[in-house]
């Protein structure tokens, strides 16, 4: 649906400082000073990706380049080059300065040419996306919104003098440039956390972390054979046999202080799954039911994710006891996009464990959260996923899962790494937190810029200039 209102008097009564202007300009409407070109329907059976001449197209003008060709016939009069000022008429009604080289340009996309002589290009540009949200803002439609030339040549814009419109677009630039170099230092963070939190992850499974520690704490570091971690270990009545790892996890495991041990997570753990007999004959979701089904969509890339949880009554699963989960437990996906996720089960006792996700019960002689935490350092994940099959997608079998090395310090020593990990996370969480604020406001002072400089107070006025209507 197009525009119907008009829009000086949705800009007369708006609030927005991007709308103002300075009470010595004047407005003109931008038919008066530039001209329109809208594009050409140029036939999209000739579009490809490999031969002909660049096209711009409406999607183009948000990313600023196009990876479409165009092989057909060519119409004269509708190339743009670089410098000029396009509108995207359908959509959000974007705008931009096209630097991507000669293309010619589709339809539902527009250049607008001011006469420089009386309006800057630079000066439009900035001027111009503030109108567009406004006229999209009131543009309602049940399908995609369309902008029209009519409309785009009533926009009222603020005009002042030329020297001053070059005075504003020197320091809205000059302003801008420092802007962008701070946003783009901190769009770097949210990677730079990762890497970070692998590091920590990296030292603290390695015993860097607490090499210090262990020094102070020798009592603490008493080795434990395999055979008594072995006889303290909690199996089902009939162990089951857990394969040697890999060749390839032998080559993946890594030195580490001679107080820790490699260990298979089934010599530390009681690990199942709910069978898909089990689900097909126990299982029936029920709105109302006491245990909340928990499934690999609750165990996500940074740990344990609450969901609309699936529903099940304790009376019908009670044949399924090592599905109860009480908390504690560690969840590992075992098939789909997630394979290789882990998440500790928080404390309950109203959980049963769903489809697509193992369980591993651990011993006393680990922690849930240190396995976690293990499997989270990507050399640790790699060790798990070294056994995952991928035919249609990726999965684990319970016997992949029992088999993989995990090294294994002291309880004592678990509880000291998990609080330096933890301390250090929320510490680099924090200035992810800090980064994206301060990201926030780079756009708020964008805007506080603009919305001073079309006020009139952003750059000094010069008594001499001529108003812009006297151009």
């Amino acid at each position: 649906m197009s525009f119907s209102a008009s829009v000086s008097e949705l800009v007369e009564k708006s609030q927005s400082g991007l709308l103002g202007k300075a009470p010595y300009w004047e407005r003109i409407p931008l038919g008066e000073i530039a001209k329109i070109l809208n594009g050409y329907p140029w036939k999209s059976t000739f579009f490809n990706g490999q031969q002909g001449v660049p096209v711009v197209r409406i999607r183009d003008v948000t990313s600023g380049a196009t990876e479409t060709l165009y092989s057909g016939p060519v119409e004269e009069g509708f190339w743009i080059e670089d410098g000029d000022l396009l509108v995207g008429m359908d959509g959000d009604f974007n705008s931009r300065i096209w630097m991507a080289g000669r293309a010619l340009l589709n339809q539902r996309v527009c250049r607008i040419a001011p006469d420089e002589n009386v309006y800057l290009k630079a000066f439009l540009a900035i001027v111009l996306p503030g109108y567009l949200k406004l006229i999209n803002s009131e543009t309602h439609s049940t399908t995609v919104k369309h902008l029209s030339s009519k409309t785009l040549c009533e926009i009222p814009l603020p005009f002042p003098s030329l020297p001053e419109q070059r005075r504003i677009v020197a320091k809205v630039e000059s302003l801008s440039a420092k802007s962008r170099r701070a946003s783009d230092h901190l769009d770097h963070i949210p990677r730079l956390v990762e890497k970070y939190k692998q590091a920590i992850l990296a030292a603290a499974f390695r015993g860097e972390l607490t090499r210090e520690w262990r020094d102070v704490h020798p009592d603490a570091n008493a080795q434990i054979s395999r055979e008594d971690l072995l006889a303290r270990t909690k199996t089902p009545k009939k162990p089951r046999a857990i394969a040697a790892p890999t060749a390839e996890q032998r080559r993946g495991m890594w030195s580490i202080p001679k107080s820790w041990r490699w260990r298979q997570v089934g010599e530390v753990g009681f690990v199942t799954k709910l069978a898909g007999f089990e689900y097909t004959k126990y299982v029936q979701y029920d709105p109302d039911g006491d245990l909340r089904v928990l499934k690999a969509e609750n165990a996500g890339p940074n740990g344990f994710r609450p969901t609309a949880y699936s529903r099940v009554r304790s009376e019908t699963v009670e044949q399924l006891e090592r599905s109860r989960l009480s908390g504690g437990e560690l969840l590992v996906v075992f098939v789909g996009a997630g394979t290789g996720n882990v998440a500790v089960v928080p404390p309950s006792d109203a959980f049963f464990l769903g489809p697509n996700v193992g369980m591993v019960r651990p011993t006393s002689e680990i922690t849930a959260r240190f396995m976690e935490l293990f499997f989270r350092y990507h050399q640790g994940r790699q060790l798990l996923l070294a056994t995952s099959k991928a035919v249609a997608q990726p999965s684990l079998s319970m016997g992949a899962i029992r088999s993989t090395p995990i090294a294994v310090s002291s309880l004592a020593e678990q509880s000291e790494i998990i609080n330096r990990i933890e301390t250090a996370f929320a510490w680099i969480d924090r200035l992810l937190y800090e980064a994206a604020s301060a990201r926030k406001l780079c756009n708020r002072l964008n805007e506080a810029v603009l919305a001073k400089a079309f006020r009139g107070e952003l750059v000094p006025q010069d008594h001499n200039d001529e108003l812009g209507s006297d151009l």
